[in-house]
């Protein structure tokens, strides 16, 4: 049964000049006790890192696999974006899930329609990863630790038979550019009066929540026009590249949808 990760935003070497200013705090005077009990079960029961480094053996990770044995689902934050450290451990603990645990599905918190053509790179090797990061709408994922994980994740893949290979999904239905554009392409070859429909929500390719106020819900009636059309019976060739030509309507309009129609 298929496994997946979830990973949140992290990330760092973004900042480029200056430096972020504290106020000077004095903590001379400031003392931290822990309690007995508290600092005595941390000592039986905390495991140290070894390293933060991915690409290194997995022995100190071990004893995640006795506690998420039958897990299905596993859920990767971290307490601050930003932080190199967090996503290198994110990368390690990535790799024991895949290698040890046999996970098979990467969840990012990024645009799902830009997210696929990323999963072509990982899974195919098409595309530049770098320029592909750049798409997902984030600035939290342009990142070199995410393009170490991509690299990976891709080097993993390279030999392996499609059902074993990992995949990455995208969870956000914002920034839906890719997914307007593949939609447009079709419905021009198969359906072209269902073309003003897609040219009518050309303010999601780019809009954020609350970014496009629609009180008269006109792209709700445009979205919902083209949720209601039957891919299933359009006229595909061999050759025509749109596999989930369905899903890809529904990632482009499912945030005006009301919940019981996504």
């Amino acid at each position: 049964m298929p496994k997946a990760m979830k990973l949140a935003h992290a990330q760092v070497r973004l900042i480029r000049g200056g430096a972020l200013r504290r106020p000077r705090v004095d903590r001379r005077e400031e003392t931290t006790t822990v309690p007995d009990d508290i600092a005595r079960w941390l000592t039986e029961h905390a495991r140290p890192l070894g390293t933060l480094t991915p690409g290194t053996p997995h022995d100190d990770l071990a004893p995640l696999g006795d506690a998420l044995r039958d897990v299905r689902i596993v859920g990767l934050g971290e307490s601050t974006h930003g932080t190199r450290e967090f996503f290198q451990l994110k990368h390690r603990i990535v790799e024991f899930l895949v290698r040890e645990a046999g996970f098979t599905t990467l969840a990012l918190e990024a645009s799902a329609s830009a997210t696929r053509a990323l999963d072509a790179y990982v899974r195919h090797g098409t595309g530049d990863p770098a320029r592909l990061l750049t798409r997902l709408g984030f600035w939290t994922w342009r990142t070199e630790e995410m393009l170490d994980l991509v690299q990976w994740l891709r080097t993993h893949n390279r030999d392996l038979p499609d059902d074993r290979q990992v995949r990455l999904v995208g969870m956000d239905p914002q920034r839906c550019t890719d997914s307007l554009d593949a939609l447009a392409t079709f419905l021009h070859q198969v359906a072209p009066t269902q073309a003003e429909n897609v040219r009518a929500l050309g303010p999601l390719a780019k809009a954020h929540p609350a970014a496009h106020p629609d009180p008269q819900q006109a792209l709700l009636h445009r979205a919902e026009a083209l949720a209601t059309f039957p891919f299933h019976v359009a006229p595909l060739t061999p050759a025509d590249d749109y596999d989930g030509i369905a899903f890809v309507a529904r990632s482009s309009c499912s945030r005006l949808l009301p919940a019981g129609e996504r």
